[in-house]
C-alpha cells in the first residue's frame, strides 16, 4: 500500500455548505480503523450544537 491511499482511508474532509474548511486525520491503528475514528470526529462536528 502506498502512503497516498493510506492518508486518503484515514483522513476525513470537512465540508461547510459543500466547501472543504478543514479535515479530520487520525493515525494510530490500522487505516480502517483510523479512518472509521476520523468519520465519527467529523460527525460529530458536523452534528447541531446541543441547546
Amino acid at each position: 500500500m502506498n502512503a497516498a491511499a493510506d492518508l486518503l482511508r484515514r483522513t476525513r474532509s470537512l465540508l461547510v455548505d459543500g466547501k472543504l474548511v478543514g479535515a479530520v486525520d487520525v493515525s494510530g491503528d490500522l487505516s480502517e480503523h483510523d479512518g472509521q475514528c476520523a468519520a465519527a470526529g467529523a460527525a460529530a462536528l458536523a452534528a447541531p450544537p446541543d441547546r
